[in-house]
This record gives C-alpha cells, structure tokens and sequence, in this order.
C-alpha cells in the first residue's frame, strides 16, 4: 500500500479525500470523507433537532481504554503514565458500548491509553475478540514495551487487525530519552517484529521535534527492513504534559522547513503527515472542516465519558454523557446543540474562524483549534452558537 505525502490540490466539491495532506484509502485516522449532502447540510447549519443521532453513521469509536502506561513520556498529551491508577470499565459495560457502536455503523475500533497492554492480558484479549465478532476492526496503539512473540501472536488469533507503536528517534539514546525508560528503543523494536511475524498491519508513530528531527531523516534505513506498513508523523499538540514541553516545539517557520525536509528524506518510505503537521495550513480543506472528532469519530475516555476530543486540554474536554446512560443517548443532537465545544466543532474550524475574524494560520492544526475555542468559549466556559448573532 503506496502512502502519498501530499496531493494535488482538489475542489471542495469533488467527493475525494482531503487535499494536501498525506492519505491511504481505508485508513480511518488519516481519511477525510465527504459525508452525504444531508448529513454535511446537518453539521454545516446546526439543524439537529430533527435527527435521533448526531450523524446517520459513527465511522471509529476511539477508546482510551486506561491512563495507566510502563512510559512516562514527557510530552504525553493524556498525562499517561506508571503512576496512573484510575481504573478502567468493566467488560460487560464495554461490550455494551461496542453493540451500540456496531449499531451505530461504526468501522474501526481504535484502542489506546495510557497504553492498552498494562492491562491484564486476558481482560483485553475479550474485548478483542468481542470487537472483532462485531465486525469492527480493531487496532491498538501501544509503546510495545509488553509485547512479545508470544502476545503477540494471541492479540492477532483474538482478531486485532492493526498495531500503532510509538518510537521517537532511530537511536537508543534518543528514544528513550523522551520515554524516560531506559531499554524502550530495543523493546519498541522488537514489538514491531514480533508483530508483523503474527500477521498485523503495523504503524510507527512520531513526533517531529528539534530534538530528533535529525535521527528521523534516518527512519528508511531503521524500519524499511521491519517492514512497517506505515509512518505517522504528527508533532507536540499543547495538552497534558505537552504545555510543558515547550523546548520539543518548532517555531512556525522552522516547522515548515522541517516538513519540507522530511518529505524528501522519506520519500521511499510509506509515511503520513497529521493535521499537526499540515504541509499546508494556507490551504484550508473543506470549508473550514479540519478533522473528524467529534463529527465522524466519537472519543470514550477509561471512566466512559463520552469528550469531543483526546488532545483537548482538560478545561476543554467537556463531557457530553457516560456510556453508561447508552451510546445513542449520549450522542444525540440535543445535547451537542446544548454543550458549546461540541457545537463549536461540529461547526468546524471554519465557522470558528469567522467568528472571531481568526486570520492565524499554522501547520499545527489542533494548536489552532485549542487556541479558538478558548478564545470563542472563554477558556472552556462554552456557550453554544447563537445563529442570530
């Protein structure tokens, strides 16, 4: 599968995928698809009191399944972590969860944390297993520190389809100096390998930072003989223990110029760039509609509260329901009208920009919405949008 990193441009009226910004076809984090002209007309004007659900369809349902991880990595943007000890749901509650998803339309079941695989082995094989007979593809992201051949072999016979593993350089120093655990460069590797021996499709996921923006130009020597599906560069987005993390973080320019870099040094490496590093934040895609949370992609947090989005900073993660309360019921029209930052980016960037007459562009995209949603809703104290305003 041949990963393009960037694309001619395309008018708003084609039904292809985003324009410049690197895609695959079938790949859920990274595809931006045109909804039905009913469904866009539903977002693009608020006009959600005639329908049950937010949309006709839920494509992934993102589960930060625990906030407990074996890394403490200084710019995790969910503050995860050994320390963390906050529980997680039961397993009937997330097969009741995963029903409602299935009923829902939902395609892709993308398990994170925290890192899914500090927990017990047997709990989050069944909840595999059970994604899987519900015809949802299933995928995790980890740092891969548990996995070994033989885990590895047991997560794709429960019918995990995808692995996300997260490595920040193409040298042991490097790496594990931004997971603050020595032996995590070795350990990420070998998940990688064990992984693609089981049959999974794998993906390494990076930061792009100034710290190692050297060491990534060398990822093609590192990984092409792994054989990793793809690469999926993103860079520090301002939440958790990323707004302390000022020095990993590229002024405007210097992030540009490491974009144009990177493009040309992994050009024989299937790899994608993510809305926080957009080649282009000139070029503002689909009216305004920067990415699919909450719009095509609902977020389930460990307690089971249903938040717009996993990078929002914690006074913007306003939650909308527990799953608890039933999944149709927590994502339904009347309550994103009523909540300001569900509303707010149902509308999109776009509809934010205007405004507040918000002119600032950036390759970091999120950085861009976390800063117009404090400033549309008064540092998280969200009012919905007033039409005759």
């Amino acid at each position: 599968m041949r990963i393009n990193s960037h694309l001619q441009n395309r008018g708003t009226d084609s039904l292809s995928l985003l324009p410049s910004i690197a895609f695959a076809e079938g790949i859920s984090d990274l595809v931006y698809l045109r909804k039905t002209r009913r469904q866009k007309t539903m977002v693009t004007n608020m006009g959600l009191r005639e329908a049950e659900q937010y949309t006709d369809s839920l494509s992934t349902l993102h589960f930060h399944i625990t906030r407990r991880c074996s890394c403490n990595c200084k710019h995790c943007s969910v503050d995860a972590g050994p320390h963390r000890s906050d529980g997680h749901l039961r397993l009937d509650e997330i097969k009741r969860m995963v029903d409602q998803a299935a009923d829902l339309g939902t395609v892709y079941f993308d398990i994170s944390g925290g890192d899914p695989l500090t927990l017990e082995r047997r709990f989050l094989l069944e909840v595999i297993q059970y994604a899987s007979r519900k015809d949802l593809s299933a995928c995790i992201s980890t740092n891969g520190r548990e996995l070994n051949e033989d885990y590895a072999e047991q997560l794709g016979e429960a019918g995990l389809q995808k692995l996300k593993l997260s490595l920040y350089g193409s040298m042991a120093e490097t790496h594990d100096a931004f997971t603050t655990v020595p032996g995590s460069f070795e350990r990420v590797l070998n998940g990688i390998r064990v992984s693609k021996h089981a049959g999974m499709e794998v993906w390494v996921n990076t930061i792009v930072t100034p710290r190692n923006l050297r060491e990534l130009q060398g990822l093609p020597a590192l990984l092409e003989p792994l054989d990793v599906d793809l690469v999926q560069l993103s860079s520090i987005v301002p939440s958790g223990r990323g707004m302390r993390a000022s020095d990993f973080i590229f002024s405007e320019d210097a992030l540009g110029e490491a974009i144009g870099v990177l493009q040309e040094k992994l050009s024989g490496l299937d790899h994608a760039f993510t809305i926080t590093l957009f080649p282009d934040p000139s070029n503002l895609p689909f009216d305004g509609r920067h990415c699919d949370y909450f719009y095509d992609r609902l977020v389930v947090d460990h307690k089971g509260d249903v938040i717009p989005c996993c990078l929002l900073p914690e006074n913007l993660k306003h939650v909308l329901g527990n799953i608890r309360e039933g999944l149709p019921e927590v994502y339904s029209a009347c309550r994103i009208e009523k909540d300001g930052i569900f509303s707010w980016l149902g509308r999109g960037h776009g509809a934010m920009r205007e405004k507040l007459g918000y002119d600032r562009v950036s390759h970091n995209l999120c950085s861009t919405c976390i800063d117009m949603l404090y400033r549309i809703t008064n540092v998280g104290n969200a009012m919905p949008p007033n039409d005759s305003q």
